[in-house]
């Protein structure tokens, strides 16, 4: 995967731990990858608890259940009392309704009309994706974190309101309505429709499929809120670096409740320098084996430790066919992504650089880091969990890591830490070793339970990247398929294995 020396020239570390290559990352993006099979549906679903609050009058009884939506389930969480704009509710069952990104299931709902909306089972304000939030919107049933800008072909409430498809569209704010070739210029005629200089949210609803092409750069500024409730199929090939149809740089405060991507971007999202952003439900179903999905980073020098930006939430994110990573964090603190599920992907799935202060729901990645197996479906680098020189327990929390095929399954490297994995399955990756925590500090894999089939888990030490590991655990870990536990004896103290079924271990204390 080759990387210009443009402006968002990040570099990464080595792949292999024992002198691999670096690879920068960010700056355009060369073509020329490999194939990349974007064939099969969507992946498996891990869950991802929510707890979802009404906000709305006085409320008692009811439980809200069912409902469906493609990704993984969100698990229930009981949604107690608040006052509502309104009106007051008590009992009564609330049935289902589509849940974007995951099925809703179980949880009592309490909470009545909120914000003057009447549904089954209570239209919520927020609700949570393990712990991704969202304000407003309205739910039948149990309340769905993403869902705080329905996709119902509601135009009320909106600022601006963008319709039509192909090269003919409508931009309307009021009686003010104008008409733009392309989604590009609807979106830049749609953003320049919105107040400028505001500190408070004004809001775009997309409602149509059109294209725009690789090389474009279409900026959105602070306090934004776009709804894409269609699809942008990106086209072409893009020339020079930081080409993206959904970018931000220095501003903060943007939502993007819902959006769906197909296409050839060299970055699906790119937002640099940017704080308080709320993701949603982001389907990337991408074609080209040398872009990326979303990026999130702090500059455009390479090097570490440099001003941390906060507050990123991504509430569920499907990224399939990209040749680098899925989602890339780079010097954000403050990091919640309720589900990723990758599929068929050049780099890693997940993966979080100098970044800290991270809580995941699940990581579920089938044939993720297949180009780069050195890469994983989940990855921390670059001093990641690092706080003052200390390295917090559970300071990168992840609650399930569920990986197959592709390249590692987890991988902790380049004096990062501070991470928790409760659950894991690691299915026969293609990547060695499976699980790699290498000049890592105070890990632990896993706290509830895991699996490993084939392959190995391994505690390395590579001395030109950071001491050696140390304080590092494996526990609860099932190993079947001739799966093994192994220390290098270079490592630091602290290392253990306990509790550990079928297979070998090898520890060196």
């Amino acid at each position: 995967m080759g990387c210009s020396s443009g402006s968002a020239n990040r570099q990464d570390d080595n792949l292999s731990g024992s002198g691999g290559s670096a690879l920068p990352e960010g700056g355009a993006v060369g073509a020329g990858q490999g194939g990349v099979n974007s064939s099969g549906g969507s992946g498996p679903g891990g869950s991802a608890g929510a707890q979802s609050a009404g906000a709305g009058g006085s409320t008692t009884g009811g439980t809200s259940s069912g409902g469906s939506g493609p990704g993984g389930s969100v698990q229930g969480g009981s949604a107690n009392g608040g006052s509502a704009n309104g009106g007051t509710t008590s009992g009564g069952t609330s049935q289902g309704g589509s849940a974007p990104g995951g099925t809703a299931s179980g949880g009592a709902s309490s909470g009545g009309s909120a914000n003057g909306g009447t549904s089954s089972g209570g239209t919520e304000q927020g609700g949570s994706t393990s712990g991704g939030s969202g304000n407003g919107g309205t739910s039948s049933g149990g309340g769905t974190g993403d869902d705080w800008y329905p996709c119902n072909q509601d135009t009320s409430g909106y600022d601006v309101v963008v319709t039509g498809s192909g090269n003919s569209w409508t931009v309307q704010r009021g009686n003010d309505s104008q008409s733009a070739s392309g989604l590009e210029n609807a979106l830049t005629t749609a953003y320049g429709m919105l107040t400028s200089g505001r500190t408070s949210k004004e809001s775009i609803l997309v409602q149509g499929d059109g294209s725009i092409d690789a090389s474009s750069q279409v900026r959105m500024s602070s306090y934004t809120v776009l709804n894409v409730c269609g699809t942008i199929d990106v086209t072409g090939t893009a020339s020079g670096s930081d080409k993206s149809p959904i970018y931000a740089r220095g501003a903060s405060n943007i939502d993007i409740p819902h959006l769906t991507m197909t296409g050839s971007p060299q970055y699906a999202i790119f937002f640099r320098e940017t704080s308080d952003i709320h993701l949603g439900h982001i389907t990337l179903d991408l074609s080209t084996s040398a872009g990326r999905g979303l990026r999130v980073d702090n500059s455009s020098s390479s090097g570490i430790g440099l001003t941390k930006y906060d507050n990123l939430t991504v509430d569920y994110i499907f990224v399939r066919g990209s040749g680098g990573h899925g989602m890339e964090t780079y010097g954000i603190n403050n990091i919640t992504v309720g589900q990723f599920v990758g599929e068929r992907m050049g780099g890693c799935g997940l993966i979080f650089n100098d970044s800290t202060n991270a809580e995941v729901g699940s990581v579920d990645c089938t044939d993720c880091a297949y180009i780069d197996t050195g890469y994983a479906a989940f990855r921390i680098a670059n001093q990641a969990g690092r706080i003052d020189g200390d390295y917090p327990a559970g300071n990168i929390h992840v609650g399930e890591v569920n990986a197959t095929g592709g390249g590692r399954g987890i991988f902790c490297v380049s004096t990062s830490g501070g991470l928790t994995v409760d659950r894991f399955d690691i299915d026969a990756v293609g990547g060695d070793p499976d699980i790699f925590i290498e000049n890592c500090y105070n890990v632990t894999m896993a706290t509830d339970a895991g699996t490993l089939n084939t392959g190995r888990a391994y505690i390395g030490n590579n001395a030109d990247n950071g001491p050696p590991a140390s304080n590092v655990t494996f526990e609860n870990i099932t190993l079947t398929g001739g799966a093994y536990i192994e220390e290098n004896c270079d490592a630091g103290d602290g290392n253990q294995a306990i509790n550990i079924t079928g297979g070998s271990v090898n520890m060196c204390n």
